[in-house]
């Protein structure tokens, strides 16, 4: 059987205040996150999209990245981004509000991209039944699906 794959809503990662946090939601409250993918994107410097002019340009620098001109990854887990942390926060879960956090993009052209760019992000998940299924968060364990 083929699950949904969900989508949170975009973000950057260095922007600060909870109108800012990714939002992951079942829509169905018996049914439970399991995170699939982390996107994490930067753009080019020409674009201007830094900590101090993200929030203004929100629509621009932090609601959708170009598979030609940005500089991409999915997956980006552990070094890029602490995959362990959203998991923990998210799996076994109806909902979470996440601060995003900012990665650094050292894989990417420094000199096209700048390091402190304001970063891209959502997270891609799958809603799967089972409210009951993760009952201790210290057995939580982290579900990737490929």
């Amino acid at each position: 059987m083929q699950e949904n794959v969900y989508k949170s809503n975009p973000t950057c990662a260095q922007l600060q205040g909870t109108q800012y946090n990714l939002n992951v939601t079942c829509q169905n409250t018996t049914d439970v996150i399991a995170i699939k993918t982390f996107v994490v994107a930067a753009k080019p410097e020409q674009q201007n999209c830094n900590a101090s002019t993200a929030a203004n340009q929100f629509d621009e620098c932090c609601s959708s990245y170009d598979d030609d001109t940005d500089c991409h990854y999915e997956n980006p887990y552990t070094p890029f981004v602490n995959s362990y942390s959203y998991s923990e926060q998210c799996n076994g879960k109806s909902t979470c509000s996440i601060q995003p956090q900012f990665v650094p993009f050292h894989m990417c052209n420094l000199t096209i991209y700048p390091k402190y760019s304001a970063n891209y992000v959502h997270v891609e998940f799958h809603c799967i039944p089972g409210l009951d299924t993760f009952t201790d968060e210290k057995s939580l364990p982290l579900i990737f699906f490929s």
